[in-house]
């Protein structure tokens, strides 16, 4: 997870898409065209990994403030004040908890041809275990996981795994890596 990603947007209420909106303006939104007020919603960029492989995946609205333990108010403005997300304080929270994944795949067009984002659409927790030892892998911002899922048997278009989640925050001898992600050992 890239620890210095902005971990919110300001959205239309009704569509909840993006808007150039500052908080608590009347707006008309740009895609579906409700008169509506612009409201912060959480959304960050995560690896998600199990046994076979890793995905990296965006979460969005309350599934991403459950994960976080805050708010997209909360997270706006503790980012007024130049203060950081507690990555720490998350990783103690979420270390040796599992879910089960469901994902969406969205094909989208790029400058080199088609490529997926991928989204989660609902995470359930799955009984808690016993925090396992995390093995710390980095990756660049450039580095990219982006996994074709028919390949191995999983239908496209949503695909459901169980897969552990931990959260990073840089260390002083990492702070040129701009995202990190984690690769935690299978269950014995």
């Amino acid at each position: 997870m890239d620890v210095d990603q902005k971990y919110w947007y300001m959205a239309c209420d009704n569509c909840l898409k993006g808007t150039t909106g500052e908080y608590g303006w009347e707006i008309t939104c740009n895609f579906c065209r409700a008169e509506t007020i612009a409201k912060p919603r959480t959304k960050f960029a995560i690896t998600l990994s199990d046994d076979t492989t890793q995905l990296d995946v965006v979460i969005f609205g309350d599934l991403a403030e459950n994960l976080l333990g805050i708010t997209a108010h909360e997270l706006m403005k503790d980012e007024e004040k130049n203060k950081k997300l507690d990555c720490d304080a998350i990783n103690k929270r979420l270390n040796g908890r599992r879910f089960i994944v469901q994902i969406k795949k969205k094909t989208v067009d790029t400058h080199y041809g088609v490529g997926y984002h991928y989204n989660v659409a609902s995470l359930i927790e799955e009984d808690v275990i016993q925090p396992p030892k995390v093995d710390v892998k980095e990756c660049s911002s450039s580095q990219s996981h982006v996994v074709d899922l028919s390949t191995i048997g999983v239908d496209p278009n949503v695909a459901t795994a169980s897969m552990n989640t931990h959260i990073l925050q840089s260390t002083k001898d990492s702070q040129d890596a701009a995202s990190s992600s984690a690769s935690l050992p299978k269950d014995k």
